[in-house]
Parts: C-alpha cells; structure tokens; sequence
C-alpha cells in the first residue's frame, strides 16, 4: 500500500518544471505527469490556483495540508 502524498514526492515530480521562467499550474500538472506522477499528485497539483509559481516551495502555500514525510 502506498502512503499520502508527501512534499518530497511533489518536489520529485515537480522538478523539471522549474527550471527556467516561474510555471504555471498547467505547466506544473504537466511536468508531473511526464514524471509519472501518481494520480494523487496530480490530483493534489490540479487544485493549485491557476497562477506562476517562482520556485518550488512557493506550492507549499498553497499546500499547507501536505506533510514534508510520513
């Protein structure tokens, strides 16, 4: 059985999209799925507000209900 969705396994997924300008969600989604994120992830990113984010731990604002591990 696999645990929660945990930050680690968002920044893991997330990596790619960041490189470069600020993503947006869509772009973030994307990245994520060419990651192949699990579809909670996905899930999880889907729910961003549809905005730029400058870096990684920017989502943590948004995602305050994510822990960092189990």
């Amino acid at each position: 059985m696999i645990g929660p969705v945990t930050r680690m396994e968002v920044a893991q997924a997330v990596r790619a999209a960041f490189h470069g300008t600020a993503p947006t969600r869509s772009e973030i989604v994307a990245a994520a799925r060419d990651a192949r994120a699990r579809s909670e992830v996905l899930s999880i990113l889907g729910s961003l507000p549809d905005q730029r984010f400058r870096e990684v731990r920017d989502l943590w604002i948004e995602l305050t209900e994510i822990p960092v591990g189990v």
